[in-house]
C-alpha cells in the first residue's frame, strides 16, 4: 500500500515539473532567460519601425467627415460641428502615453501625450468646417 502513495506521489511531482516547464517557456526568450524591462525597452527602441506606421504631419480624410492626424504622440481622430472641433478618438504611439484631452475649450480641442520629459499636444481647430491640426511639442 505504501508503495502506491509513493507512486502516486512521484507521478504527481513529474506532472507538477514537466507542467512548470511547459509555463516557463511561454514567458521567457528563446535563449530561456527572462528580459527585464530595460531589455525589453532596448529591444523595442532597436527594433525597426514598418513604414506604415511611420508618423506623418499630414492629415487625412476618414468617414463620416472626420479627419486623421498622425503625431509623433499619437493618432488623433477630430470632426468639426460648425466652428466646433471634437475630438472623437485618440491612440498613443509607441512609447507615449495618454495624458489629457480637452474638448470643452469653445472653438478648439486638445490632446497631450507625453514620453518621459517630452509632451506632445495636438490642437484642433475648425475655421472653415473642416478640422486643421496644430502640433506643439515641448
Amino acid at each position: 500500500m505504501a508503495a502506491g502513495w509513493v507512486a502516486a506521489a512521484v507521478l504527481a511531482t513529474a506532472t507538477g515539473v514537466a507542467g512548470i516547464a511547459v509555463i516557463g517557456r511561454g514567458l521567457s526568450g528563446p535563449t530561456g532567460e527572462l528580459m527585464s524591462a530595460e531589455d525589453i525597452e532596448r529591444a523595442l527602441a532597436t527594433a525597426p519601425t514598418p513604414a506604415s506606421a511611420t508618423p506623418s504631419a499630414q492629415p487625412s480624410a476618414t468617414p463620416a467627415g472626420e479627419k486623421l492626424y498622425q503625431s509623433p504622440g499619437g493618432v488623433v481622430i477630430a470632426r468639426c460641428d460648425g466652428d466646433i472641433a471634437v475630438i472623437t478618438s485618440w491612440t498613443p504611439a509607441n512609447g507615449y502615453r495618454f495624458r489629457e484631452v480637452d474638448n470643452e475649450r469653445g472653438r478648439e480641442a486638445e490632446v497631450s501625450f507625453e514620453r518621459d520629459e517630452q509632451r506632445v499636444d495636438v490642437e484642433v481647430t475648425c475655421p472653415a468646417g473642416q478640422p486643421v491640426f496644430t502640433l506643439d511639442t515641448d
